[in-house]
């Protein structure tokens, strides 16, 4: 599977900090940085964890498993002296808050740890299902 094509893999947010990332649906389209223990627990022990951004949609939308697709999160880390940042779709079903991913946008995933992240080349590149392209 290529690293930007669609997964149906949905993964539930255990962690109360981080139903808080539904919050950035009331300022569609701006992006907020957030503190790394608002991330999913899942991702909060990535190696290398910097910081993390979350911006919601204008237009939310319902996925193929039923998740309302409310918007992006990214995971900024470092390796081996590269900053590399990965993106989540994040979206609520029933009562409960999921993420999937990661998307790595070929142009954004790999930049200088010293320069600001590329938020421009991250946000906005990962796929939507077949059929819901909003892009």
């Amino acid at each position: 599977m290529s690293n930007n094509s669609w997964r149906k893999d949905w993964h539930k947010i255990r962690n109360e900090k981080a139903h808080e990332i539904t919050g950035s649906t009331s300022s569609p389209g701006e992006v907020h940085q957030i503190d790394v223990s608002q991330l999913p627990s899942q991702l909060q022990n990535l190696p290398g964890i910097r910081t993390a951004y979350v911006s919601g949609y204008c237009e939310p939308y319902k996925s193929p498993e039923k998740v309302t697709v409310q918007g992006e999160l990214v995971a900024e880390r470092t390796d081996s002296g590269l900053g590399k940042g990965y993106v989540y779709h994040f979206g609520v079903s029933g009562s409960g808050v999921y993420f999937n991913g990661p998307y790595k946008p070929y142009d954004g995933h790999h930049f200088s740890p010293s320069s600001p992240t590329p938020l421009d080349l991250l946000f906005g590149k990962a796929p939507k299902p077949e059929g819901n392209d909003q892009s």
